[in-house]
């Protein structure tokens, strides 16, 4: 029957073919040698020219890099605020790899490009060119983002069509078989990124699950079908071409055979085109499908759970380059807490330690903690901390340098995976929502003297719970300057914060990182509220910030700080008039203007009640006094009513050490009370370390002591009043008992008591008696 009719049979394979020979060697020049060599090119031009290029223009250019950030992304912020321009080009990149798909089938059926499929083609390779500069824009022209499978994809379809279309007379016959079957790949790609951007929030977590299976099995047959039939078409190359060796029985067998048909074999495919047939052959056969299929299944037992395994937690942490420095931050918390639970302080700690401002010098971090980010009851890894890293936001090179590690964290060889032996800084942080804090700053020392004693050169930050939780600390060997109360922290800023407006705002912004586009930021979103203000008057700004924005970037280069210096004196003109009275904006820059210094009393206040002397210093100097350092310690806002000491220490908000000058000491240097201070600390760090561990596990172990005799002795019945003690009428008199030795030591022992079980946080409360008189000597140490 004639090629060109239509067959009517319906047996695959029976139908009129039209047999195509296309040579190896011509089409892998066209389909292979031409895109790895412009790949080549692509890669070394965009490390030598267009990254030093957009590094400089990221860093000099603020609107440069405010469009890139607000409209297409990079890897320092992948949310864009404004997505328009990202689903517009994935969207036409999604038509225009569907049609391309369409035709490739088309063209794989006519055995010839037509005029059509040319026009489509060349629509297409445009598309699909500014589609591949945005996404290596997104990733910042690093070197991983060119050898990601749509850059790899669009590398092997683009280079073909264009030498294509650049031949005026198409001579070669192979143009209608290329690998344009592969942009399939691209619908599952873009539907992806559409569904980063949130355009998808409207459908459903069912629709988008199916959507998205559908996409996936749709690129798995139509790739692997593509890539057999070109396979089929071109034939083996030379160099592969197979040697048959003729059986007895008939069949044309080869070792590359032998592998193919046992593959399939082991795998319960079976296609039946061979089939042994000795019977010495048939005996080994049988034994060899029983142990494959067998070790089938427990090869995919293995993989699976070392794929569970390896998501995260296995493995060790190894530096990338000889100079590299990592920062180790172990996650203590107990029982049946889960690390995200932490969640809101890894994104902070992260947001700080990888700000973008300074991404040249960015470290490494590993977190390591005693089990999986997001547990299942099963206890398998949940959701990933990968996955988590992307979901609040931090891109490819972000992520890159943070990994997530699971061990024992008592463990030498454990914390030896995380490096925390030549790290530069290791942080042992716990959960702060705990219901017993005591308990988990107790395990959390001994954590952390665990980990000076596998590694003495560590440098260690130790993160406490309850303030009295230090004293344990310093005597457990950890150093006064390595260890800080969270809840210390907390009482102190706020106690401070009530009596000096703005305290709050000051230390926010001296902990956070800022640009001139945080400032602007911060301008925009204060101007609506400024419109609506009933007083017209506009708020002047002073140079405040400018001055800390200038601190904080001077670390990073004198080109950024040149660039911030003036960017930001124009932002400030040009936004002045958009602030309306606004009280919060007022604070904050007022805040960030100012800064604490230490300094020593003049003699004129000495004999001063602490809230006289706070209100004469702000009266003469506006200077807010905040602290003073006594018996070996900084007191915030003390309230007893002891008079000042000559040349006290004290510590004051303010926004220049001149202000001072007028209250301060002027007979010694400013740097003397800097001295009084680290000797009155290293004493005490001394005394701490002469008691040593052993007291600290007696004071620990006392402690259990009392807790368990107290819980074990039944309270005694109170009456309800005094007619139930007495009941004939009687009272007794009234008489005042001399208090024995003897009761004095035992309403220490139980106000220790109470201390021990944190009745109270404030060292200023009655429970704390006992401490008072142990450091001042009228106690022994050895309870």
């Amino acid at each position: 029957a004639d090629a060109g009719l239509v067959c009517a049979e319906t047996i695959p394979g029976t139908c009129p073919a039209e047999f195509v020979r296309i040579a190896w060697e011509d089409w892998f020049v066209d389909n292979g040698l031409w895109p790895v060599i412009v790949q080549f090119c692509a890669v070394v031009l965009s490390q030598l020219v267009a990254k030093p290029l957009y590094d400089t223009a990221i860093r000099r250019n603020s609107y440069f890099s405010k469009c890139v950030k607000t409209y297409i992304g990079n890897d320092q912020a992948h949310e864009v605020r404004h997505s328009g321009i990202v689903v517009l080009l994935s969207l036409a990149q999604v038509g225009s790899s569907l049609l391309q798909t369409v035709m490739w089938t088309m063209n794989v059926y006519n055995h010839r490009v037509s005029d059509f499929v040319t026009v489509a083609l060349a629509v297409g390779s445009a598309i699909d060119i500014i589609k591949w500069f945005l996404h290596r824009l997104q990733g910042s022209f690093l070197l991983h983002s060119f050898f990601e499978m749509d850059a790899l994809i669009d590398v092997l379809t683009i280079v073909p069509a264009i030498i294509f279309l650049s031949r005026e007379t198409c001579e070669c016959d192979h143009a209608w078989l290329s690998l344009h079957y592969l942009r399939i790949y691209h619908l599952l790609f873009n539907f992806l990124k559409i569904r980063e951007t949130g355009q998808l929030e409207h459908i459903n977590d069912f629709m988008q699950t199916i959507l998205l299976s559908i996409l996936r099995l749709g690129c798995l047959v139509m790739i692997s079908a593509g890539t057999i039939f070109t396979l089929e078409v071109l034939g083996d190359p030379s160099f592969m071409v197979d040697n048959f060796v003729r059986t007895a029985g008939g069949d044309n067998i080869s070792f590359a055979q032998m592998v193919y048909w046992i593959i399939i074999s082991i795998t319960t495919v079976g296609y039946g085109d061979f089939a042994p047939r000795n019977v010495i052959s048939r005996a080994a056969t049988s034994g060899f499908v029983v142990v494959g299929v067998g070790y089938i299944f427990w090869i995919q037992l293995q993989f699976q759970n070392a794929w569970s395994m390896a998501r995260e937690g296995s493995g060790r942490y190894r530096k990338a380059t000889k100079d590299s420095e990592h920062i180790v931050v172990i996650l203590c918390f107990r029982g049946s807490s889960k690390p995200e639970q932490m969640a809101s302080l890894v994104r902070g700690f992260l947001d700080e330690v990888l700000h973008d401002g300074g991404h040249n010098n960015w470290p490494f971090v590993v977190f390591f903690a005693p089990t999986f980010w997001s547990p299942t009851a099963s206890g398998s890894p949940g959701k990933t901390f990968q996955e988590f890293l992307r979901e609040c936001g931090f891109g490819t090179e972000m992520s890159g340098r943070v990994s997530y590690l699971v061990g024992d964290v008592t463990d030498k060889a454990s914390l030896g995976r995380a490096g925390v032996g030549y790290s530069s800084m290791t942080f042992l942080i716990p959960q702060t929502n705990t219901s017993v804090p005591d308990q988990d700053d107790e395990l959390n020392i001994y954590t952390a003297s665990a980990i000076r004693n596998f590694f003495p050169d560590v440098r260690l930050r130790l993160m406490l719970l309850r303030p009295r939780s230090k004293e344990l600390a310093l005597q457990a060997g950890i150093e006064l300057s390595r260890c800080f109360s969270l809840r210390e922290l907390k009482a102190h800023m706020l106690a401070q914060n009530i009596r000096c407006r703005g305290f709050l705002p000051m230390i926010s912004g001296m902990m956070m990182s800022a640009d001139a586009q945080d400032l602007e930021k911060a301008l925009r979103q204060a101007a609506p509220v400024a419109a609506k203000s009933p007083d017209p008057a506009p708020f002047i700004m002073t140079s405040a910030p400018l001055s800390i924005f200038r601190r904080r970037t001077s670390t990073r280069g004198s080109a950024r700080t040149t660039e911030l210096s003036r960017s930001s004196t124009q932002d400030v003109h040009r936004n002045s008039t958009m602030l309306q009275q606004q009280e919060w904006v007022e604070q904050y820059m007022e805040g960030l203007s100012r800064s604490v210094f230490g300094f020593e009393l003049s003699e004129d206040f000495t004999g001063y009640k602490f809230g006289m002397a706070v209100s004469r210093i702000f009266k003469e100097t506006g200077a807010v006094v905040v602290g003073i350092f006594k018996a070996g310690r900084v007191s915030i806002c003390p309230q007893d009513k002891i008079p000042l000491a000559p040349h006290t220490i004290c510590f004051a908000i303010c926004r220049s050490r001149e202000d001072l000058v007028a209250v301060a000491r002027s007979d010694v240097d400013e740097s003397h009370w800097r001295e009084k201070v680290f000797r009155a600390r290293h004493m005490q760090v001394k005394r701490m370390q002469t008691e040593g561990p052993h007291f600290a596990a007696v004071e620990l172990l006392g402690k259990y002591v009392r807790t368990s005799m107290v819980q074990k002795v039944p309270e005694p019945s109170v009456p309800n009043s005094a007619e139930d003690a007495f009941p004939n009428g009687m009272l007794p008199p009234v008489t005042k008992k001399r208090t024995s030795s003897k009761e004095k030591m035992n309403g220490v022992m139980r106000s220790t008591s109470s201390y021990a079980e944190g009745d109270s946080d404030s060292e200023d409360g009655q429970d704390l008696s006992a401490l008072r008189m142990r450091r001042n000597g009228s106690m022994p140490h050895n309870r």
